[in-house]
């Protein structure tokens, strides 16, 4: 019984590892939020049951900006599966309402969020405007994707998001090692 009780004390008692992406402190940055290098927004959105989740919490991370009527399943569906490679969370952020869920998805890897005033969606879009040279700016009708680093910062947004496969590599570098 005597080595029974110190086996299971040291079984308790070893490191756990859960094998998820370590978030780091949120960063400051002089950057503005919304604009590539800067940190998300400090907004809260409902999710798909009606709580309020701050997205400065999900990190890191690939947010889909998912525009209304959009056919974005296909694309959602395959960020979700190749997110999970990399073993990082996804956001999907519906215009007027939250997405739906691609079958199959797990709920502690894909949240599911409705962005109903605009508000993230706006400040993504200002951040791509102040990157992009003068002249017409081509209206995306796709999802955007929003890859978020460990400390909060905004690695890269992807607009008209088509073949999230092409993301695999940029995925990994969002992690803390």
């Amino acid at each position: 019984m005597l080595i029974a009780a110190v086996g299971s004390l040291t079984i308790v008692a070893l490191p756990y590892s859960t094998n998820r992406p370590v978030r780091a402190p949120l960063t400051t940055t002089t950057v503005p939020s919304g604009h590539r290098g800067g940190l998300l927004p400090d907004l809260r959105l409902p999710d798909d049951h009606g709580r309020a989740v701050t997205l400065r919490d999900i990190r890191p991370a690939v947010l889909l900006l998912v525009p209304a009527g959009c056919d974005c399943a296909a694309v959602a569906a395959e960020l979700v599966r190749i997110s999970a490679e990399a073993q990082i969370p996804v956001a999907l952020v519906g215009a007027e309402k939250a997405p739906a869920r691609p079958a199959a998805s797990t709920r502690d890897r894909v949240i599911v969020l409705s962005d109903p005033a605009g508000e993230l969606g706006d400040a993504i879009a200002a951040g791509q405007l102040a990157g992009a040279p003068m002249g017409p700016v081509a209206v995306s009708t796709g999802p955007t994707a929003v890859l978020v680093r460990a400390e909060g910062l905004i690695a890269q947004i992807v607009p008209d998001l088509r073949d999230a496969t092409r993301l695999r590599g940029e995925l990994a570098v969002l992690t803390v090692n």
